[in-house]
């Protein structure tokens, strides 16, 4: 039978101090494989907020081209009279689009058609708001900045043309 000199001998023995060894090893090794872990978890996070924060800030900004764009009277207000409906009624898009053909001249049908897109259909909206919040400025030429389409934009913001539009199938 085994008997036991001291209760005690069984925590001091030379195995026991080698368990205490061992496991204190393994709790080392799995606090540092936590501690990694964490990192690499904060490291994901700061990347992803990052990227959100990156694109969201480019989505927020919007593309501008500047033109000198002559109001013509005679096509504003061939009256002369200042009425808010004539104003209203003018062609804003044949000025913004002799302004563009006056910055690139010499272009094809084609190519003009193309020069047209890059500016947002709503530019001569905002002209024709300017003139008539302002109609002093008929019989001017005027430097205006018109908000660019939205695939100019996009190709400034950076985003790649394969993601521009998609052309629908039909199914």
């Amino acid at each position: 039978m085994n008997v036991r000199k001291n209760r005690h001998d069984l925590h001091t023995s030379q195995a026991a101090r080698a368990r205490v060894k061992k496991r204190y090893r393994s709790q080392s090794i799995l606090k540092f494989a936590g501690m990694a872990a964490i990192s690499f978890a904060a490291i994901a996070l700061v990347t992803l907020v990052y990227s959100i924060v990156s694109r969201a800030v480019l989505a927020r900004t919007e593309t501008y081209i500047t033109l000198d764009v002559k109001l013509d009277e005679k096509r504003i207000d061939p009256e002369g009279k200042r009425d808010p409906d004539t104003l209203y009624g003018a062609s804003y898009m044949r000025l913004v689009k002799k302004a563009l053909r006056k910055k690139f001249p010499g272009l094809k049908r084609s190519e003009k058609r193309a020069l047209y897109k890059l500016i947002s259909s709503a530019s001569p909206f905002e002209l024709r708001d300017r003139v008539v919040a302002n109609p002093a400025l008929i019989g001017q030429t005027v430097s205006f900045d018109f908000l660019a389409d939205d695939d100019v934009d996009l190709y400034f913001t950076g985003v790649p043309a394969t993601a521009r539009k998609l052309e629908a199938n039909g199914t």
